[in-house]
């Protein structure tokens, strides 16, 4: 996921370098990441720290429940929450 995310940043960086106006639209935990491309950011959702969430919550590491767990409790509630701020600017 790193990699796409640099990617990501790197193909925004290159097209604000080239006077294309960029505005990204994420989770504000990337927001400091994204305005340091130079582009535009529209926060979707709640904040969401993701490796914080992780770090907080060992059971997340544990065996298919775990994994279950994420997707479940932090990541499709932040999703919902992204969609539904997106939709509504």
């Amino acid at each position: 996921m790193k990699t796409v995310q640099k990617i990501l940043r790197a193909i925004a960086t290159a097209l604000v370098r080239r006077g294309v106006t960029v505005t990204s639209v994420a989770n504000p935990f990337y927001e400091s990441r994204l305005r340091s491309t130079g582009s535009r950011f529209v926060g979707a959702g709640n904040y969401l720290d993701v490796f914080g969430s992780l770090e907080a919550n060992p059971r997340y590491f544990s065996n298919r429940v775990g994994a279950i767990a994420v997707w479940k409790e932090p990541i499709v509630p932040s999703i919902r929450a992204a969609v539904h701020d997106a939709a509504w600017r």
